[in-house]
């Protein structure tokens, strides 16, 4: 075996390092596009699941204005309820008042209709 000259020998150690530099190279660039795979899968899950939650929380927004608005509208009847029973309480406890009232125009009636007979 011939003996190498000392260019030869840095020639042969600088092509031994360009290539393990190429497959240094090659393995990371490899390791980062599987990276970016693994990212954009994520990030399109993500995506899909936000799509998702945002839908939903219209869903909800537009539910919770028509249950205010259907509150809104039970108030009202409320309040008109509440008026009914405090004249219905008001009459019941005037009921005697009334029935005498009742009775006095009734006997009106009857000396109205005797006068004029």
């Amino acid at each position: 075996m011939a003996r190498r000259t000392a260019a030869e020998r840095a020639n042969v150690l600088l092509e031994e390092m360009r290539t393990h530099n190429r497959a240094t190279y090659e393995g990371v660039m490899g390791a980062i596009e599987g990276l970016e795979r693994r990212m954009n899968a994520r990030f399109e899950r993500i995506e899909d699941r936000l799509t998702i939650l945002e839908s939903s929380v219209r869903l909800l927004f537009e539910e919770q204005k028509r249950l205010a608005q259907e509150l809104a509208k039970m108030r009202e009847d409320i309040d008109a309820l509440r008026a009914d029973v405090s004249k219905l309480r008001n009459d019941f406890e005037r009921r005697d008042e009334i029935a005498r009232l009742e009775n006095v125009e009734r006997r009106l009636e009857a000396l109205e209709k005797q006068r004029s007979a």
